[in-house]
């Protein structure tokens, strides 16, 4: 029963300590685009919307209203007339991993592989 109890308790400890990371506004890159190679995609974050731009000849792109919890980076929006969902988590300050699994992607835009990596930009020396 002691050891159930401390069990417990280290769990709750660990729960409790889960860090929650910060989205600064601004230009979010991919990890490993170079430039002069089109730097897209990349995501922008300004005044609680995030835009994504997934190619330079897309004119219209996704925008919608971001929700944070945790963690967990979420922008919902109608995209071409279909409902659609961005879902990230950050993973350190001003980084964000793509899951895909929690999104749901307009066609035109292909298939984004899951834990795609963005970085604010000025962060990445770009």
């Amino acid at each position: 029963m002691k050891k159930l109890f401390i069990l417990s308790l280290i769990l709750l400890f660990l729960c409790a300590c889960t860090k929650t990371y910060t989205l600064d506004e601004g230009r979010y890159m991919q990890d490993g685009l170079v430039e002069g190679n089109g730097l897209v995609p990349y995501l922008l974050v300004q005044e609680g919307k995030l835009t994504v731009v997934p190619d330079i000849v897309i004119s219209y792109v996704p925008s919608g209203t971001v929700s944070v919890k945790g963690n967990e980076v979420i922008m919902e929006t109608e995209y071409a007339d279909k409902y659609c969902v961005f879902a990230f988590k950050l993973t350190d300050d001003n980084t964000l991993q793509f899951l895909s699994e929690k999104s749901e992607l307009p066609d035109l835009f292909g298939t984004w592989d899951n834990g795609i990596i963005f970085r604010l930009a000025d962060e990445q020396g770009q």
